[in-house]
């Protein structure tokens, strides 16, 4: 549907959530409908929650991160993942969040497949901050692990710098 502003084009939205989920918080009175969709067991932020559960959904439907279409959704998400959360239990998020589409929807692509992909974009910014900030050689398409392992064993950069710059990306 799309939803009218008055200063800009109007907002294209889709609602997918589930009636079982919609019965489940009415039965259950909790403050929040939301509190239906968050892993019983943990409380982190619900934007990460947010996040999490819309990128799982896009690459269980095949989506790639791209810089148009439903493909920059998954980049501007997964930016905001990097940039807020990184650190936090963004990754069991995902994981939890593709098992519980898988239930619904036949997944386009594998779970570790999945993972990996997501993990990729996401630590992608953080790579590309720390490389801002230390000028340091530009990082390839790998984890932030990888990443740091080549600039310290192939470019002797002091770890100790690389962790103080993965701080700086999280403030």
């Amino acid at each position: 549907m799309l939803i009218p502003q008055s200063n800009r084009p109007a907002i294209p939205i889709s609602d997918i959530g589930f009636g079982l989920e919609r019965i489940a918080w009415a039965v259950n009175k909790t403050d929040s409908y939301f509190d239906t969709l968050i892993p019983w067991t943990v409380s982190e932020s619900r934007e990460m929650f947010d996040l999490c559960r819309t990128i799982a959904l896009l690459i269980l439907c095949g989506v790639q991160a791209t810089n148009k279409g439903p493909g920059l959704q998954f980049r501007r998400f997964a930016k905001i993942l990097s940039e807020k959360y990184y650190g936090a239990d963004v990754y069991n998020s995902l994981a939890y969040y593709f098992d519980y589409w898988a239930q619904f929807i036949k997944p386009s692509i594998n779970r570790e497949d999945a993972f990996q992909f997501a993990r990729l974009e996401i630590e992608r910014f953080i790579n590309l901050k720390v490389c801002e900030i230390l000028r340091l050689p530009p990082p390839r398409d790998e984890t932030t692990e990888d990443y740091f392992e080549r600039l310290v064993y192939t470019n002797n950069i002091n770890i100790y710098e690389l962790r103080k710059a993965i701080q700086a990306c999280k403030a």
